[in-house]
C-alpha cells in the first residue's frame, strides 16, 4: 500500500515518513539504503514536518559517535525546523538534550532556561536545568533544581543526581538515601539510572567497609 502511494505521489513527505518504519531491505526497492536516507528525503520535501525532523535527528544521534561533530547534521536540521516553528518545546528540548549527550552543557543551558521560563510548572524544566548546572560543576545550584523537581512530582531521575552530588561532597549517608530512593523507583530490569544508583550504593558501602576495617576491599568483598 505504501509503495503504491509512493509511486502515485513520489513528492509526498508523509508517504516517505511512513515508509521509514519499514525494514531497510524493503526500502531498497525504491532506491533507499537506510531509514536515515528516506527520512532525509522527507525532511527535504518538508523541513517543517516535525515528526520526520524529530525521528531523523534522533536516528543521526544514535548512529553517531556521541560527539558534537558527529551529530552536527541533526542540530542543523532541528535549527532549520525552529526557524519555521520557533517555539516548538519538544524540538527545543531535543536540541538541548543533544548538547547534553555530547557534553556541551554550555550550549544546552540557554535552551533549557528558555523552556523553564515558558513552562515553570513542569518538573522537567527544573530537572534539565539541574543537569546543565551539574555538568558545569555548579553543584549547589544543581541541587536546588533537583530538589524542586522532586518536590513538584517526585521526579524520578533527580534522585540519582542528588545522590551523586552528595557522594561527591563526601556526605555518604545522604547519598545512600537518594540512591536507594532511585533504586526503589526503578522502572524495570533495563532501567539504566537505577543501575547507576546501585553502583553508587556499592561504591559507598565498599569505601565504608575499607574505612572501618583499615584494609583494601574489592567489589566481591
Amino acid at each position: 500500500f505504501l509503495k503504491k502511494a509512493y509511486v502515485q505521489d513520489p513528492e509526498n513527505c508523509r508517504v516517505h515518513f511512513s515508509l521509514s518504519f519499514l525494514l531497510p531491505d524493503r526500502l531498497k526497492d525504491i532506491g533507499y539504503q537506510s531509514r536515515v536516507a528516506i527520512l532525509k528525503r522527507a525532511v527535504v520535501l518538508d523541513p517543517g514536518y516535525r515528526d520526520a525532523v524529530y525521528q531523523l535527528a534522533n536516528e543521526i544521534y544514535l548512529s553517531g559517535r556521541g560527539t558534537l561533530g558527529s551529530i552536527q547534521e541533526a542540530i542543523d536540521i532541528i535549527n532549520r525546523f525552529l526557524e519555521i516553528h520557533p517555539d516548538d518545546p519538544e524540538m527545543m528540548s531535543l536540541l538541548g538534550s543533544l548538547y547534553i549527550k555530547t557534553n556541551h552543557p554550555e550550549k544546552a543551558l540557554p535552551i533549557f532556561k528558555d523552556l523553564f521560563n515558558k513552562f515553570p510548572d513542569d518538573s522537567d524544566s527544573y530537572y534539565n536545568l539541574g543537569v546543565c548546572y551539574y555538568m558545569l560543576k555548579k553543584d549547589s545550584t544543581a541541587l536546588r533544581y533537583f530538589r524542586k523537581a522532586i518536590q513538584m512530582d517526585q521526579h524520578l531521575d533527580s534522585y540519582l543526581y542528588i545522590g551523586m552530588i552528595y557522594k561527591k561532597m563526601g556526605q555518604a549517608d545522604s547519598a545512600l538515601k537518594y540512591f536507594r530512593e532511585r533504586v526503589a523507583r526503578k522502572t524495570g530490569d533495563d532501567d539504566a539510572y537505577a543501575k547507576e544508583a546501585m553502583l553508587g550504593i556499592r561504591q559507598i558501602l565498599i569505601q565504608q567497609w575499607k574505612e572501618k576495617h583499615g584494609a583494601k576491599a574489592d567489589s566481591s568483598q
